[in-house]
């Protein structure tokens, strides 16, 4: 059965919910499987975009691949990667018996281990599942330059309204821009109703979007026609297009 999060979980970090689900998952009869994983709409998403075996798939790949430490090997084996024990306490048990350590011990090392685990599915290993936005740039020689944003996340991912500065020579204005957005299956897709319309002149001008949320994202930049001077600078959650700058000869 799918659990629906309580008010409480769903206010939760992107990293903590990870973190619930994976601890769900070692408390089950027979360990982790890609049924399992559908239950866990948060990883399930993650590492597969909704797909359950894709996301098994992978986070088995990356656990088992990975440089292990002692947590983390006490983490796979818990969940049912590395031991065959039907219930958490036998997976324990197993684990104790090869590593020649206490239960309990093991029992810590699993929660360090679940607690990386959570950081590197909420960060690290989310790469095709990134947020995404793509800016596409149309320039007309004499009158300036069009620009449409375009946005995706995926449902579990918390991510605020990009914010919009256009920079001409000293002068900087904030532009709120109007979106529609609509979903399909595991995301959440938006698009600016109108394009920003920036015109050209004499001094530098630049466009700066700032996308913040609980993942890092991916910017695309899509050039449809021409430009003199056709550079774009990413750093963190920030793209900055230079579409103008005077340049000595």
């Amino acid at each position: 059965m799918k659990v629906t999060p309580t008010q409480a979980e769903a206010t939760q970090s992107l990293e903590a919910r990870v973190g619930a689900e994976l601890r769900g998952l070692r408390k089950l009869r027979g360990g982790i499987t890609v049924e399992a994983i559908s239950h866990m709409n948060v990883i399930c998403q993650l590492l597969g975009a909704g797909d359950p075996y894709v996301a098994y798939t992978k986070l088995q790949h990356e656990v088992l691949a990975s440089n292990l430490d002692i947590s983390i090997k006490a983490a796979a084996a818990s969940l049912g990667f590395s031991s065959s024990g039907q219930s958490h306490l036998d997976r324990l048990n197993e684990f104790a018996a090869e590593a020649g350590l206490e239960q309990r011990q093991v029992r810590r090392h699993s929660d360090r281990g679940i607690a990386v685990l959570a950081t590197l599915i909420s960060s690290n290993w989310a790469v095709e599942t990134v947020p995404q936005l793509t800016a596409i740039i149309e320039y007309v020689a004499g009158a300036g330059w069009r620009i449409h944003l375009r946005t995706q996340r995926l449902h579990v991912v918390e991510m605020s309204e990009p914010e919009v500065t256009v920079m001409v020579g000293s002068t900087h204005d904030e532009y709120e821009m109007k979106w529609i957005h609509g979903d399909r299956r595991s995301w959440r897709y938006g698009h600016t109703s109108t394009p920003l319309n920036v015109r050209e002149t004499s001094e530098d001008v630049s466009v700066v979007v700032v996308w913040r949320g609980e993942l890092w994202p991916k910017f695309n930049v899509q050039w449809l026609t021409p430009c003199p001077y056709m550079v774009s600078e990413t750093l963190g959650n920030k793209v900055m297009l230079r579409l103008l700058e005077n340049r000595l000869p």
